[in-house]
């Protein structure tokens, strides 16, 4: 039995990256991962937890028929850049579990660690379970899952900094400390964006936000619940960090046969 916990991230913390998300999250290895294993008969895209756009670009150059990104958070959606979307790639600020389609999707994509903000296991199936209503009978779904940092160096009870951005005499940190809820397998992190100017503080923003640890093992029996079977599995370790670096795994998973 998976432990649980039934609180999912609030939009409202979501909603604070859009001061830095495309400061310290502008680049990741999905893309090589989706070149790998590209498919041309893929036409329609569903990407969940789409952010401020980042891959839309990407799937741009694939010529789908149809791309429909979500994310929770309304700041989100509205820093992504309007000319990239049209009558075929379109963007709504909800959960899969609100939106409805008669069209089926042969790639439903969880994009970095979005799937690790469903803190509930109970949510986690009813999203899989959405996207089996969604997904083509040959189709497949990729979750880009996170390790926790905590899990994977240790617990950081103080502030360090993660990232460190340049530009002119602009410096960007990002600090953060967590904590880990081992029970119910919840990271909580503390973060801290600073901006200078020539060592001179000009901005400040400090948010939470609680992640949640799905070893392989508990997502089998989440996806197998929902009638899903394991395609493929890798872990990735992306690039160094100021302490750490961004590690996980993709795992493709398909529908069952009948």
């Amino acid at each position: 039995m998976i432990a649980d916990k039934t609180t999912s991230q609030p939009a409202d913390d979501y909603d604070i990256y859009t001061a830095v998300y495309d400061i310290f999250y502008n680049a990741h290895i999905d893309t090589e991962t989706l070149e790998s294993v590209w498919k041309s008969s893929w036409t329609h895209v569903l990407e969940i937890g789409v952010g401020t756009g980042r891959l839309i670009p990407y799937y741009q150059k694939k010529h789908l028929l149809k791309y429909v990104g979500l994310d929770v958070s309304p700041k989100m959606i509205d820093q992504i850049d309007k000319r990239l979307l049209n009558d075929t790639y379109a963007c709504f600020c909800m959960s899969i579990r609100d939106y409805h389609s008669q069209d089926k999707f042969e790639l439903i994509h969880y994009s970095y660690n979005t799937f690790n903000y469903i803190l509930s296991v109970a949510e986690a199936s009813q999203e899989l379970s959405k996207c089996v209503e969604l997904l083509t009978d040959d189709g497949v779904i990729l979750l880009d899952m996170t390790f926790p940092g905590c899990v994977t160096r240790g617990i950081s009870p103080d502030y360090q900094i993660r990232e460190q951005v340049t530009e002119g005499h602009i410096t960007h940190l990002l600090k953060c400390k967590d904590a880990y809820d081992t029970d119910n397998k919840i990271e909580t992190r503390y973060l801290k964006y600073i901006k200078l100017e020539v060592n001179q503080l000009i901005e400040e923003l400090n948010w939470t936000s609680n992640r949640r640890f799905y070893p392989l093992l508990d997502l089998l029996q989440i996806a197998d619940s929902v009638g899903l079977s394991i395609v493929s599995y890798n872990t990735y370790g992306d690039k160094e960090l100021f302490f750490g670096s961004y590690e996980g795994y993709f795992v493709f998973f398909e529908k069952k046969p009948f």
